[in-house]
């Protein structure tokens, strides 16, 4: 008797019985997937998503987040494809729901071999280890990129300490790709990728800040200066310097903290739907939602001040509007989740703020696109920077008539790459410790309901409703 399966884009397939067990090609989108060798496939199997032990995946949610990931999983078993190993390892990275993520049966003996055997668990580290996977190639780009950009600068008038500062800078760098390919290689180990993923992130993260308190005249050569002009270069090379650093981590510091914002989101959205009955990943997502806003609102005002075209007022209010979305249903994410509709709930909501966000882009991608600027002749004649923006639009084809062209590498470093890579790099640190302090505080809770101070806690909770 023919049966239905569903591709991962969501077309619907029907498969005759003699084609059970084959592999077949969707007709939508031309993924190929394995046809299951029934059309009830026998839930009492090991290798099978552990359907029993989670009900809600009963529903017709979870099936159609089940067809997807089981199609995927068909595939990537019985082919050695490397572009169908990207799909999958994609698939599973940014999945909006892991509860029916499934696990592979090399990836189950692996596991619990590492006494890893809890579904719950393998879900998380099978999730962690496909994000690692899509995070090393932005993260290895950023540090290769950042270290050209060292080297080829004039190192000569560096001192020996100067020196040594460029070094570190490099090493700091290539501490988040070291981090995250010795995490991988480690992924069924989740305390030592932890500790790995912990130390490369408070290196690459924090160690150019700490370098950037070094005094600018330890980093340069004044032994050709007179002493009578020493005390004169000395106080340039001060003032210049601190300049320099104030700018380069004013451009800096915006960067880190959205790159840690979105992966914080990022993290508490996909370990909401692990764990439900935490309240922890949405108290997180609550509290750091308005950061997002909050960075963006000065550029916000200076674009408006700037030009007050509608496509860029509203696609930058659309932008900032979107994480806050989550703040004003954060009574979705801070309680435990106990049936399907609470799942939809979320899920409705990460759909609002992200349509929001891609509406909010694509207007400001709108407006740099077909805004040419006119500047009065005064200050054209006035500054070569408005004789070169004069008459150009900000994002185009050309060299001249646009400023930034849509291949320009530092305008794709600076804006997607690295807050990108940066982002995925600070989800797997963030999803690792909510692991870790949910655990911590469900055992206290634990501890504490058991104890004789339970009594007590109830009375208060009842005298502050």
């Amino acid at each position: 008797m023919p049966f239905q399966i569903r591709c991962q884009c969501g077309k619907d397939l029907q498969i005759r019985d003699e084609h059970a067990g084959m592999r077949v090609k969707c007709p939508s989108c031309s993924y190929v997937l394995t046809a299951p060798t029934s059309a009830m496939p026998n839930k009492s199997s090991p290798t099978t998503t552990p359907e029993h032990k989670l009900p809600f995946l009963s529903s017709s949610l979870g099936q159609e987040y089940l067809a997807v990931s089981d199609a995927l999983d068909n595939g990537i078993r019985q082919s050695g494809d490397w572009l169908q190993g990207i799909k999958f390892h994609v698939h599973r990275a940014f999945c909006w729901d892991l509860r029916p993520l499934s696990v592979l049966p090399n990836d189950q003996t692996q596991l619990a071999q590492h006494g890893v055997t809890d579904p719950t668990l393998q879900r998380y580290l099978c999730w962690r280890r496909s994000v690692l996977i899509i995070s090393c190639v932005p993260v290895i780009l950023i540090s290769i990129a950042t270290m050209m950009e060292i080297i080829k600068g004039d190192n000569s008038i560096l001192s020996g300490i100067g020196r040594l500062y460029l070094t570190l800078n490099v090493l700091f760098v290539f501490a988040m790709p070291i981090a995250v390919i010795a995490s991988l290689i480690q992924w069924s180990r989740l305390k030592q990728g932890r500790q790995l993923i912990g130390w490369g992130w408070i290196i690459s993260f924090l160690g150019p800040i700490l370098l950037s308190l070094l005094p600018g005249t330890w980093l340069f050569r004044l032994e050709a200066v007179t002493d009578q002009d020493r005390h004169t270069t000395e106080e340039l090379t001060k003032y210049g310097y601190a300049v320099i650093v104030f700018f380069n981590l004013a451009a800096y510091l915006p960067v880190f903290m959205i790159s840690i914002a979105f992966g914080v989101q990022r993290a508490c959205l996909r370990l909401k739907t692990l764990l439900p009955e935490s309240t922890l990943p949405g108290l997180l997502l609550a509290i750091f939602s308005p950061v997002i806003s909050l960075v963006l609102l000065p550029f916000f005002v200076f674009g408006a001040q700037l030009a007050s075209h509608p496509f860029l007022i509203i696609g930058m209010m659309l932008v900032m509007g979107a994480p806050l979305v989550y703040l004003m249903r954060s009574e979705w994410f801070t309680r435990p989740l106990q049936n399907d509709a609470d799942f939809r709930q979320t899920i409705r909501t990460q759909e609002v703020s992200r349509t929001m966000l891609v509406s909010g882009v694509a207007l400001m991608l709108l407006y740099a696109w077909f805004k040419v600027w006119l500047i009065p002749p005064e200050l054209v004649k006035s500054s070569e920077i408005f004789e070169k923006l004069n008459g150009k639009s900000v994002l185009g084809l050309t060299e001249n008539g646009s400023v930034f062209r849509l291949w320009d590498w530092e305008l794709i470093r600076s804006l997607v790459l690295e807050p990108y890579g940066r982002s995925l790099f600070t989800t797997i640190l963030v999803a690792d410790w909510i692991m870790k302090v949910n655990m911590c505080l469900w055992t206290y809770n634990r501890q504490v309901t058991q104890s004789s101070q339970a009594e007590r806690i109830d009375c208060l909770a009842e005298a502050m409703k």
